[in-house]
C-alpha cells in the first residue's frame, strides 16, 4: 500500500519532505500511542511538470496508527495526505 498526493510545485530542486502526522493520546482503538512511527520509505515524484507533481510512499508504521502526512517543500508546507 502507498500514498498519493498531487502538489503544485516551483520549477528548480524542491527538497520535498514527508512528516507523519501522529494519532497521539488514545488513537481510534482506544491504546495510548507511545511509541513514534516509523518513517515513510520510498518517496518518487511522477507526472512532474512546470506546476506540480504527484508523490507517493510507503507508509509508516505505528503501533497505535499513523493519522496522516505533512508534505514540505523547502520548509514550507505545501499539502497533507490522509
Amino acid at each position: 500500500m502507498s500514498s498519493r498526493r498531487r502538489i503544485g510545485a516551483s520549477l528548480g530542486l524542491p527538497l520535498i519532505v514527508i512528516l507523519m502526522l501522529g494519532v497521539g493520546g488514545a488513537g481510534a482503538t482506544g491504546r495510548t500511542d507511545t511509541r513514534r512511527p516509523s518513517a515513510p520509505t520510498g518517496l518518487r515524484a511522477t507526472d512532474v511538470t512546470q506546476t506540480g507533481m504527484s508523490l507517493s510512499w510507503k507508509p509508516s508504521r505505528d503501533n497505535v496508527g499513523v493519522a496522516g502526512y505533512g508534505i514540505y517543500v523547502n520548509g514550507t508546507v505545501v499539502g497533507t495526505a490522509h
